[in-house]
C-alpha cells in the first residue's frame, strides 16, 4: 500500500489507466440504462440516508448517468489529480490496523514493514496490455440428444450427448439480463473426510480468486473489464455450484469462464492462503457469536454428529494448502454430472449455443458419485454448545422433524403452517413477553432427504432469557396443536404469501432457484409456479390444524442451544 501511494504521488495517474476506467464506466452506464427498475428499495434507502447525512440533494439515477456521460469523455489526468489533490498532498497516510496482532507477534513486524517501505526504491507504474480471454475451445460443439418443452411453465429442457443438461426459461423481467446456475452433482460437502472438514469452506473462497491455468484472476478481471459478467462459486451439501449473472451478449463468455474453471482452475497459493485465513477467523467466531455458532454446528448436530459436518478448529484449518484443495475439488469438477439452469432475456437457441460450445463440449460426464448417506435426527434431543459471547447473548434453535411426500402440495402446507407459527411466536416472544427482538420460524429441507423437513424456530436473546424463550415457543407450538389453526391466523399467514406471488413470479431468481435448479432430478418443480396460487387458496384450517396436531403435540422437537456451558 505504501509503495502504491508513493508511486501515485511521484508518477501520477497513467493515461492508459484513465482510458481503461473511462471505457469500463461508460459501458456499465450503458448497461444500467437498459435496466430501468434495477435499483432495489434497499439501495435507494441507502442513497437517501447518505444524502441526508451529508446534507446533499439526492439526484435521480438518470440524472447521475447523464452527468457522468457528459463528464467522462473529456476527463483528463490533470482533472483526476486535481480532484484528489487533498488526498495526495496530505503527507504520509495514517494506517488503522486491527486484530489480535500482539498475541500473534505481528505488531513489531508491521511497524518495521511500514518503515522499510518508505526507504524502498520504487519504479514507474506500468499497465500490462489487456489479454483476450484465451479459453475458447473446449472440444467439438455438443450435440443434442433430447429436448422437451413444458407449455404451462414455458420451460425448456435440453440434454447434450455428454450428459450435460440445460433448463431454460425466457423472461423479460430484467431487460437483456440473464441469470445462470451450474450445479455439479459431485457429492459436495459429503465428499469431505472427517480430518479436513474446513476444505469446502476454503475451496468455496479460493476457486474463483485463484485464477486459471492460463490467466491470473487479475488478468481475467482486466480482460473482462467493461463486460457485464459476474461469477461466484459455492459448495452445497451434495454439490458444487457456479452461479452468475450477465447481459445476454456475455452469456457465452460466462459459460466459457465456468467451463474454464471446471477444466483448468489454477488454485494458486496466494488465493488459498487468503481463504485459509478467512476460514480460520470464522472458526474463532464459531465460539463467540451465537448466530455463527448455531450455523456452524447446525448440520453436524442434525446429522447425528456425522464427522463430515464437524465444525473445524483453527488448528485444523491453518495447515491446509493448495494441494489439499486441489485433491479435494478437482475430482468433483472433472467428470460428475452437470446441470445448467438459465433464466433471462435471451432466445433459447442462443442459450443452447452458449452451452453447446462450452460445457456441452466437454468429455462425457459420469454418474453422480456414491456417498455415505446421512442419518438425520428425528427424535427429541437437546444439544448445548459452548459460545462465550462477550455481550452475554445466546442462541436457541428448536426443530420439529416432519415426514413429507415429495409433492409440492406438502411443501406449501408445511410452509403455511410455519408462517402461522411465526406470527404466534413473534406475538408471544417479542411483543407480549419481550424476550427477543426478532424470533423467526421457517422450514428447512435437507438436500439429500426429499422425504424429510424440519420446522425451525430461531431466537437470539440474552442468556438469562433463553430458558423462558424456549418454554414460550414450545408452549405456543403445543397450543397451536391443541387449539388448531383458525381462520384469522390462516388469513394472516396466507395474505402476505399471496401478495408476494406476483413479485416472485416476475423475478428471475425465483424461477432459477425454485423451479429450474435440480429440475432433472425433481421434475415436479415445473408445477411450482403454475399451481402456487390455486394450491395456497385451497389449503384449509382443518388441514393445517391436522398438521399442527401431528407435528407439535408430540415431544419430538430437537433443541440446539449456543451459550455459556459445557458442550453436551
Amino acid at each position: 500500500l505504501m509503495h502504491e501511494h508513493r508511486r501515485l504521488l511521484q508518477f501520477g495517474i497513467l493515461p492508459a489507466e484513465l482510458d481503461e476506467t473511462r471505457d469500463f464506466m461508460l459501458k456499465r452506464i450503458a448497461y444500467a440504462r437498459r435496466q430501468p427498475n434495477a435499483e432495489r428499495a434497499s439501495d435507494y434507502a441507502q442513497r437517501l440516508i447518505e444524502a441526508l447525512v451529508h446534507g446533499r440533494v439526492i439526484p435521480a439515477i438518470e440524472t447521475e448517468y447523464t452527468f457522468a456521460e457528459s463528464i467522462l469523455p473529456t476527463l483528463t489526468v490533470d482533472d483526476c489529480r486535481t480532484a484528489v489533490a487533498d488526498f495526495l498532498e496530505s503527507g504520509r497516510p495514517r494506517f488503522f490496523i486491527y486484530g489480535d496482532l500482539a498475541a500473534a507477534g505481528k505488531s513489531q513486524d508491521l511497524v518495521q514493514t511500514l518503515q522499510l517501505s518508505l526507504a524502498d526504491e520504487i519504479e514507474a507504474p506500468t499497465l500490462p496490455a489487456r489479454e483476450p480471454f484465451p479459453y475458447d475451445n473446449f472440444g467439438p460443439t455438443g450435440t443434442i440428444v433430447a429436448q422437451s418443452h413444458d407449455a404451462a411453465s414455458d420451460v425448456h429442457q435440453v440434454e447434450f450427448a455428454n450428459g450435460v443438461r440445460l433448463n431454460f426459461k425466457q423472461t423479460e423481467f430484467a431487460a437483456e439480463s440473464v441469470s445462470t446456475l451450474v450445479r455439479l452433482n459431485s457429492g459436495g460437502r459429503l465428499q469431505t473426510s472427517p480430518e479436513m472438514t474446513a476444505l469446502p469452506s476454503v475451496a468455496a473462497r479460493a476457486l474463483i480468486a485463484g485464477g486459471l491455468g492460463s490467466m491470473s484472476v487479475e488478468a481475467l478481471t482486466r480482460s473482462l473489464n467493461g463486460r457485464y459478467a459476474e461469477l461466484n462459486f459455492g459448495v452445497d451439501e451434495d454439490s458444487v455450484v457456479f452461479s452468475g449473472k450477465s447481459d445476454r451478449e456475455q452469456v457465452e463468455v460466462l459459460c466459457r469462464m465456468i467451463a474454464a474453471y471446471v477444466t483448468d482452475a489454477a488454485l494458486d497459493a496466494a488465493a488459498v492462503s487468503h481463504a485459509v485465513a478467512e476460514v480460520a477467523e470464522e472458526t474463532r467466531l464459531n465460539t463467540v457469536v451465537p448466530e455463527i455458532t448455531l450455523g456452524a454446528n447446525f448440520l453436524y448436530i442434525l446429522s447425528d454428529k456425522d464427522p463430515r459436518f464437524r465444525p473445524p478448529k483453527e488448528k485444523h484449518v491453518t495447515p491446509i494448502n493448495e494441494a489439499d484443495v486441489r485433491a479435494w475439488l478437482e475430482p468433483q469438477l472433472q467428470s460428475t454430472p452437470i446441470e445448467v439452469s438459465m433464466v433471462g432475456d435471451m432466445l433459447l437457441e442462443d442459450a443452447i449455443a452458449a452451452v453447446a460450445q462450452t460445457l456441452g463440449a466437454l468429455p462425457p460426464r459420469g454418474p453422480a458419485p456414491t456417498v455415505q448417506p446421512i442419518s438425520w435426527r428425528i427424535k427429541e434431543d437437546d444439544e448445548k454448545i459452548s459460545s462465550l459471547s462477550p455481550d452475554g447473548r445466546a442462541g436457541l434453535r428448536l426443530l420439529w422433524p416432519v415426514s413429507i411426500n415429495e409433492g409440492v402440495r406438502s411443501h406449501r402446507e408445511l410452509e403455511l403452517l410455519a408462517k402461522g407459527l411465526d406470527i404466534l411466536v413473534r406475538e408471544g416472544v417479542r411483543e407480549e413477553k419481550g424476550l427477543a427482538y426478532s424470533p423467526q420460524v421457517g422450514v428447512w429441507y435437507p438436500e439429500t432427504e426429499p422425504g424429510l423437513a424440519y420446522i425451525r424456530a430461531d431466537v437470539i436473546t440474552s442468556q438469562r432469557y433463553t430458558e423462558r424463550a424456549d418454554r414460550e415457543i414450545r408452549k405456543i407450538a403445543r397450543g397451536l396443536a391443541a387449539d388448531g389453526f383458525d381462520q384469522v391466523l390462516l388469513t394472516q399467514a396466507l395474505n402476505p404469501t399471496l401478495d408476494e406471488l406476483d413479485q416472485q413470479l416476475g423475478d428471475n431468481a425465483y424461477w432459477l432457484r425454485a423451479v429450474l435448479d435440480r429440475l432433472s432430478t425433481n421434475p415436479d418443480q415445473l408445477r411450482y409456479a403454475s399451481t402456487r396460487e390455486q394450491d395456497l387458496r385451497s389449503i384449509t384450517t382443518a388441514r393445517l390444524s391436522e398438521l399442527a396436531a401431528a407435528i407439535f403435540r408430540r415431544n419430538t422437537e430437537i433443541q440446539i442451544f449456543a451459550g455459556l456451558g459445557e458442550r453436551r
